[in-house]
């Protein structure tokens, strides 16, 4: 009987905290969760966002557009993304980005024209048929 208390008590504090969580996201970014039918819709959006100054890399993220699905039910998730940036200092072929291979990517654009990638470890290469000497825009959908 013991043990099933404490698994009882335990699914209580995690079910309580994953409320917890999605309330605070609801208060402060309640323009952008929406709960549509048994499925969440969140929309993130954020200009000039730097993440670990992008390692250090000759990139400059400018903007990210992240637009999510989920769906409980059937444990999925869909989300369209689109990244823009700059080249910093430096003209080329592809651009690498951090990204984990744990998704079937069903589109992948760059500049509006869909391309070619591998996966590299942690990394996203996108390739160009163009060299890329200046902004870019990469929407992945997956």
């Amino acid at each position: 009987m013991k043990v099933k208390n404490k698994i009882l008590i335990t699914l209580i504090i995690f079910a309580s905290l994953v409320i917890i969580s999605l309330v605070l996201l609801y208060f402060f970014y309640e323009n952008e969760v929406r709960l549509i039918g048994n499925n969440f819709k969140f929309f993130f959006n954020s200009s000039s966002y730097e993440l670990l100054e992008e390692k250090k890399r000759n990139i400059d993220i400018l903007n990210y557009s992240i637009d999510i699905e989920l769906f409980p039910e059937d444990e999925k998730i869909y989300s369209d993304v689109k990244i823009s940036g700059v080249l910093l200092n430096i003209k080329s072929r592809q651009i690498e980005l951090d990204f984990f291979d744990n998704f079937q990517i069903h589109l992948l654009q760059l500049n509006g024209r869909e391309t070619e990638y591998i996966f590299d470890e942690e990394k996203l290469i996108i390739m160009s048929e163009e060299v890329i000497s200046d902004s870019f825009e990469v929407r992945v959908v997956y």
